[in-house]
């Protein structure tokens, strides 16, 4: 189709109205607010970069006054030997007694030191002194890491780094290290200790940060920020970086840390508004352009406004299915002319393609359901069969009955034809699975379910939550130890919709590392092998019926094994009407 191109080009016509109003607006403003952002930011470094200066010698000189307390201490202890000795007598426990006393009363005249410590290589029994609970808590993770350090033999290395930082448990610490004999005496403490001191300059709210390269760098919580900071170039002056939003810097390099900076960001934000007199004279100039900005709406409104409401418009209604909607080509912009006429297009062509990707998308569902029923793995059928073999040979019909009942009902569940079932058909099988796995291993298993009873008859994937207790028995189940399954699920509410929620977890062992790794990042397991491939296909699964509208979340629960989180949306079958 020939299309008619008219010489009124959207692009001139918005060109020349923002032109209008800007280039007055630029020309009067530009000038005056350059000089005035200018000077207020100059005055403002020259003030935090004053502050910075000053705390920069104060926290210097008192890390240098606990490196050499750290050096007098170990040469002067006496009881240093009697510790090395490592010959647990009354006057070994009596020196460690003094140790601890001497670095405790050492500690209260150290406001910025968070803990002191003596570890002897000999007996690695650390002796510490900390300022608080807190304190002691990271005591107990440091002691953890200098044995550790030390059966390696690498805390020698720290030695020269004067101050460095440590992550411990998602942490951030400041430790320094000297060797005597052969022990470690060294002193500890956190970056909250450090830029808290920072926090009394009011008129200026600046965010205070220590950074020892590039890739390190530490916030008032001692924890590790995203933020790209440059710490080489620390006394280069004033610096402006844009992280999530603009900043200025005011930074200092430390002597007493290994490649240490301190670092001010002070957002940009804030030289706007120390400038309010200066904005006196654009709110009067502001009026001239009302006039202006007037005429530039009812331009915009009727050369740009009214086609995008048209075409709008025409995307909602083919969001709603209906695909005999069309746009005129009634304006005159050549690039509305494009875009209707390629709107039009593509609706035929996803009108032509509708039918076939629904029956694509059917055929994909069923391989996958036909997919997943297959995973009833020989051995299973094996063990099964086997059980009832030897059960004959005892003569225990009784469960021999059983076992085939629970078998029967297991493998109809399994090979049924279905696309969904009820929450309650699924518990069903749940616990005719366990009652099955029951007879094979008594008092393995115990299955422990909270389960809201209004939930029942709401609709979910058949196998959603006996795949995953299928996993539990398979890889965490040992004869003649008992293994919890817990199944909790509750109805919740998000963005004012209802979802089902499903958390199944278990007493065993937990998910290894790697495998966690790719679970979480959706990568789900699908080896040549065979081996995970009912998880890629329940989610897909899920995905094919909810879209996005859906969760699944692995995790290893503290104290317990593995963890599965699922949310879907609450759908009832038709005809049912209950109340969730």
């Amino acid at each position: 189709m020939k299309l008619h191109k008219h010489n009124y080009s959207l692009w001139r016509r918005i060109s020349a109205c923002l032109a209008i109003i800007y280039a007055a607006l630029l020309i009067l403003m530009f000038l005056n607010n350059i000089y005035a952002i200018n000077t207020m930011r100059q005055r403002i470094y020259n003030q935090l970069y004053g502050m910075l200066d000053q705390e920069e010698r104060q926290i210097t000189s008192e890390l240098n006054d606990v490196s050499t307390y750290l050096a007098s201490y170990s040469l002067k202890a006496p009881n240093f030997s009697i510790v090395e000795r490592n010959k647990q007598d009354s006057e070994y426990y009596s020196a460690l007694y003094k140790l601890k006393t001497e670095l405790r009363n050492s500690l209260t005249s150290m406001s910025i030191i968070q803990g002191l410590f003596v570890f002897p290589t000999t007996s690695e029994q650390m002796v510490s002194a900390a300022k608080d609970a807190k304190a002691e808590a990271s005591a107990g993770l440091l002691r953890t890491w200098i044995r550790t350090e030390n059966q390696n033999q690498t805390l020698k290395e720290y030695i020269p780094k004067q101050w460095f930082a440590l992550e411990l448990d998602n942490r951030y610490y400041l430790l320094r290290f000297l060797k005597i004999g052969k022990s470690y005496v060294g002193a500890w403490t956190d970056f909250t200790y450090i830029l808290s001191r920072f926090n009394y300059f009011k008129e200026i709210q600046c965010i205070p940060l220590f950074a020892s390269n590039s890739q390190e760098i530490y916030n008032i919580d001692s924890y590790k920020v995203d933020y790209n900071l440059d710490a080489s170039h620390a006394n280069d002056g004033m610096q402006f970086v844009t992280l999530d939003e603009p900043y200025f810097t005011v930074s200092l390099d430390t002597d007493s840390t290994w490649n240490g900076a301190l670092y001010l960001l002070v957002p940009t934000r804030q030289i706007s508004s120390e400038l309010k007199n200066s904005y006196l004279f654009t709110m009067i100039t502001s009026a001239f352009f009302i006039l202006l900005a007037v005429a530039t709406i009812l331009l915009l409104r009727r050369y740009l406004l009214q086609p995008i409401l048209a075409l709008k418009d025409s995307l909602l209604s083919l969001r709603n299915g209906d695909f005999t909607t069309r746009i005129d080509d009634k304006y005159t912009c050549d690039e509305f002319i494009d875009v209707n006429n390629a709107f039009n297009q593509m609706v035929e062509r996803i009108e032509d393609l509708k039918i076939n990707i629904y029956e694509e998308q059917l055929l994909q569902q069923q391989t996958q359901m036909l997919a997943l029923k297959n995973q009833i793995a020989p051995h299973f059928l094996i063990n099964c069969l086997n059980a009832i073999y030897h059960m004959t040979a005892t003569g225990d019909n009784e469960n021999i009955r059983h076992m085939t009942v629970y078998l029967g009902e297991h493998l109809r569940y399994a090979l049924a034809d279905t696309a969904t079932v009820t929450l309650g058909e699924e518990l069903e099988k749940v616990e005719n699975y366990i009652k099955l796995f029951l007879l094979r291993f008594p008092n393995s298993i115990e299955l422990i379910m909270d389960v809201d009873d209004t939930l029942k008859q709401t609709t979910v994937l058949p196998m959603i939550i006996l795949f995953q207790v299928e996993n539990i028995i398979k890889y965490e189940v040992v004869n003649g130890e008992l293994t919890q399954i817990h199944l909790e699920i509750m109805c919740i509410l998000k963005d004012l919709n209802s979802y089902i929620h499903i958390c199944i977890w278990d007493t065993g062992r937990g998910y290894r590392p790697d495998v966690l790794r790719q679970l979480c990042s959706q990568k789900m397991l699908s080896q040549s092998d065979g081996h995970n491939i009912g998880t890629k296909n329940i989610y897909q699964r899920l995905h094919l019926m909810f879209k996005n509208d859906f969760s699944m979340k692995f995790s290893n629960r503290p104290g317990a094994g593995a963890q599965v989180n699922i949310e879907i949306p609450v759908r009832l079958p038709e005809g049912k009407d209950v109340e969730v």
